[in-house]
């Protein structure tokens, strides 16, 4: 990975692992990357105690950690703190009389996906500014303005790094404002969604960012690492091998055969 990035930014379900806790290899990775000089930031979702619970060790493993999606952030010494006031507390008691049930965190109100009509109701009958964000079947209520994205930012400036020296990596509905917020952001969900946003970041590119991360491999490296697709990871490898044999002419060039690359790799699945 190129020196330019100093922080990764990961989502937590669906990304880091698929079960209550990451497994032993993950754990070994975010150790040597905190051990290489990159901080490595936990963004989640879930309500920071629920996590603790199953995870106790989530607070030596990061060097921050975004909860509720965005609406607290911990950091060591620190502890937590609020980054936004929470749901009107009318609401828990208003859905529990109706059947729904809910979590409460310290910013968000958490409850399941299926009852999204009877929240639009409580919160339309008392006139609330509320945003709904979903999860696969989880359902977040959460203030105006408040994102993984927003979160994250808040904890990189409390460490004293940029978004834009920083990867967030993310795989659901609730990680478009995340891997937004970073200099580079891919998407390690199902194959079709997950090369559709690596993709669109190559094309976006600037030719000068396309350059500096091709002549450092980072693209293969990345899809090695991350994605884990080592066969991608080596027909891009050849097209980076190209770019740094040719400089700067090769750019559009270099671009357009990185995303023939993507694209003809995964149509053969």
């Amino acid at each position: 990975m190129s020196r330019y990035y100093r922080a990764v930014a990961v989502d937590y379900d669906g990304t880091l692992t698929e079960t209550d806790t990451p497994h032993p290899d993950v754990l070994a990775a975010i150790r040597r990357a905190r051990g290489g000089g990159r901080l490595v930031v936990l963004v989640t979702g879930r309500i920071l105690d629920s996590l603790l619970t199953s995870f106790p060790e989530a607070e030596l493993a990061f060097d921050a950690m975004v909860g509720e999606n965005g609406g607290v952030i911990w950091l060591p010494g620190k502890g937590r703190r609020a980054v936004a006031q929470p749901v009107a507390g009318e609401l828990d008691a208003a859905l529990a009389a109706r059947g729904v049930p809910v979590e409460r965190g310290s910013v968000l109100l958490a409850t399941q996906a299926a009852y999204d009509h009877v929240v639009l109701e409580e919160i339309a009958r008392r006139g609330l500014d509320v945003q709904l964000v979903r999860n696969r079947g989880a359902l977040m209520l959460l203030p105006p303005g408040v994102s993984k994205g927003t979160g994250l930012l808040e904890a990189l400036a409390e460490l004293g790094v940029s978004g834009h020296s920083t990867i967030a990596v993310g795989d659901a509905e609730n990680d478009h404002s995340l891997v937004e917020s970073c200099e580079l952001g891919v998407a390690t969900g199902a194959v079709a969604g997950s090369m559709a946003d690596f993709h669109h970041e190559i094309a976006r590119a600037a030719v000068e960012v396309l350059r500096h991360h091709a002549s450092n491999r980072d693209f293969s490296r990345w899809t090695e690492d991350v994605i884990r697709d080592h066969a991608l990871a080596e027909r891009i490898r050849s097209v980076e091998e190209r770019l740094r044999r040719n400089g700067s002419s090769a750019s559009e060039a270099g671009r357009r055969l990185l995303l023939e690359a993507i694209e003809t790799h995964y149509q053969g699945r």
